[in-house]
């Protein structure tokens, strides 16, 4: 009786389940059905959507071309004014250069007519030499009689021009061909004497570059023998020449021998620097240094 009682609630419970997948596919479909309806009105919101951002840009667009279509044209308007501006000063250029020709006419014409009609009027009359403002030949001949009778009647020797006829009777006494070289050595000394100041600061300096360029060559050459004689010394063979060159220092088992008869000059290690003063150094000789460090007093 039990047995057949479980049975029982087992096809109840199959029922039931069966029922209850029943309602979740049909909850499921409900769902599924929602679900799509959602996306339809939201794919349809969308377009919607975009149609008005379509048209919002568009008319943007269409207003920004509108811009630059009134830009465009203000300054084609513009450009025109700028031609039309131009094209009006060039033709009141050319109206005032043809104004200037015809003046200019006018002048040489009235110059060759009524000038040279007054001009042989006045030098025809009795007193052109008084209008013109300086004496004719004839005045000038007479004027320098009078002077030469005063200066005898009060017994003094005629002046008449004592410089000037001192200095034609001088540059007479010159012939041409050693005047022209006078003048021009005189000119080229006004020259050298103007210049002579800056040319001796310029020599000058350019003489103690020369000289810094010597020292600085000594100076690089001894800190290359210095530093090629610390690479010796800091090794152990070097530091045992040096012993046995400066003290006679030999190594166990060596012996020290004394050498007659040779110079120092000849047992002298390649290694050793001969110090040289950079003040020593003076500046190196060029073709020019004879004679021009003389002129310009340069004793570096």
């Amino acid at each position: 009786m039990a047995r057949q009682a479980h049975i029982v609630d087992f096809e109840e419970a199959r029922n039931a389940s069966r029922r209850s997948g029943a309602r979740n596919r049909s909850r499921e479909a409900a769902g599924a059905s929602s679900r799509l309806s959602s996306n339809r009105e939201a794919r349809s919101r969308a377009i919607r959507g975009g149609e008005v951002a379509g048209a919002r840009r568009g008319s943007h667009y269409a207003q920004r071309n509108q811009t630059r279509m009134r830009a465009g044209q203000s300054a084609q308007r513009g450009r025109t004014r700028g031609d039309k501006r131009t094209q009006r000063n060039i033709a009141e250029s050319v109206c005032k250069l043809q104004r200037d020709a015809r003046k200019r006419k006018a002048d040489r014409a009235f110059d060759r007519t009524v000038g040279a009609s007054s001009s042989a009027s006045g030098e025809s009359g009795p007193r052109a030499a008084v209008y013109r403002g300086k004496m004719g030949s004839t005045h000038r001949k007479s004027s320098r009689m009078r002077n030469d009778q005063e200066a005898a009647s009060r017994g003094v020797a005629p002046s008449r021009g004592r410089a000037a006829q001192t200095g034609r009777v001088i540059a007479g006494a010159i012939p041409r061909f050693v005047r022209i070289p006078l003048v021009l050595f005189a000119a080229l000394a006004l020259c050298v004497a103007a210049l002579y100041q800056p040319m001796q600061d310029y020599y000058i300096a350019t003489r103690d570059q020369a000289k810094a360029a010597a020292q600085l060559e000594v100076l690089s050459q001894q800190n290359a023998q210095l530093q090629k004689d610390v690479a010796v010394l800091s090794t152990d063979e070097g530091i045992k020449d040096q012993a046995a060159l400066d003290y006679g220092w030999v190594e166990q088992g060596e012996t020290a021998v004394a050498v007659s008869g040779v110079s120092a000059e000849d047992t002298e290690l390649d290694s050793a620097v001969m110090v040289v003063s950079a003040t020593a150094v003076s500046a190196p000789a060029t073709w020019y240094s004879g004679m021009l460090d003389p002129f310009f007093g340069y004793s570096g």
